[in-house]
């Protein structure tokens, strides 16, 4: 039987490709910045995850290796990303229970007591990336993209970034609507899981999908839409990670992953586009995420009980 190729494109952090080989489909994924040796320190922890219970129709899906492609068998096969932006196609009851879903699906994993020996040294590719773009010569479309930024924005980028190796707790380490396959009608959700987890705080997942609603609810504005939709698709996914686990996220740990996650977009649309027109639009609303962070330090946020 022949396989068809239903989409195939790169990126600057991915080369993919979604194939329907009947009666299923399978995405074959190549992260650029991860490191061969990483999918050995990750097999434990990637072992484990078929031993996590996500709840009713929502499966975590682990990868297999052909040389550095992971493979991902699939039973849905629409990226959820594409059914909120860029036009929004879930709504009202229909999107509160996927967010809230998803939210409920990460507080399993984070509270599945997964292990985390062998992740010591391993890093998300995306944080990999990161600290690359951080240190990017001025001269790179990421180096053009820090040239926006004051000094002060990027130092506290770069001691954010280093707070994130702290933690006990099994993560993603990429958590976000691209990561999510569902069916059309969002009755079947499949998380991909297992090229990029690291040993974190929870907050790292949590910010990760959190600053891709922010950067999608900022997006609608400048297009002169409504961005409230996104806004309520975060607190869904919030409520459902907060019923599973019974504890608020620390806010300002959320905040700061929130600015890191939209720093990466900025320099990964710039270095995929080569050109910083993206980047340039959105450089003060990169600012404000990096500035609130301090606005909101003068409130104690710890985590704690869900009130």
């Amino acid at each position: 039987m022949c396989a068809d190729i239903a989409w195939d494109y790169g990126t600057r952090a991915w080369q993919q490709r979604l194939v329907y080989d009947g009666p299923q489909w399978r995405l074959a994924r190549r992260t650029n910045e991860s490191r061969v040796e990483d999918v050995e320190h990750r097999a434990d922890a990637r072992a484990h995850l078929a031993s996590v219970e996500l709840g009713p129709a929502v499966r975590l899906v682990a990868p297999t290796y052909t040389g550095d492609e992971a493979e991902y068998p699939l039973l849905a096969c629409e990226v959820l990303a594409s059914q909120l932006w860029p036009e929004l196609r879930q709504v009202g009851r229909s999107l509160e229970r996927a967010m809230t879903s998803l939210g409920a699906a990460l507080g399993r994993l984070h509270t599945s007591a997964g292990p985390t020996e062998g992740l010591e040294r391993v890093v998300s590719p995306h944080l990999l990336r990161l600290r690359a773009h951080l240190d990017a010569a001025p001269g790179t479309w990421a180096g053009q993209v820090v040239a926006q930024l004051a000094p002060s924005v990027v130092g506290s980028l770069r001691r954010w970034l280093g707070d994130l190796d702290r933690g006990d707790t099994l993560c993603h380490g990429g958590f976000s609507l691209g990561s999510v396959f569902v069916d059309q009608d969002v009755t079947r959700i499949e998380i991909l899981a297992g090229d990029e987890l690291m040993r974190s705080t929870p907050e790292l997942d949590l910010g990760w999908m959190l600053g891709e609603l922010t950067e999608i609810e900022f997006q609608a504005g400048l297009r002169g839409g409504n961005g409230l939709a996104y806004a309520g698709a975060a607190e869904w996914f919030l409520e459902g990670w907060t019923s599973v686990t019974g504890v608020a996220p620390d806010r300002h740990q959320l905040d700061r992953v929130i600015a890191l996650r939209n720093f990466l977009q900025a320099c990964d649309v710039a270095e995929t586009t080569r050109s910083i027109n993206a980047a340039e639009r959105g450089t003060l609303f990169l600012t404000y995420l990096v500035e609130r962070v301090a606005i909101l330090d003068a409130v104690a946020s710890p985590r704690g009980a869900a009130a």
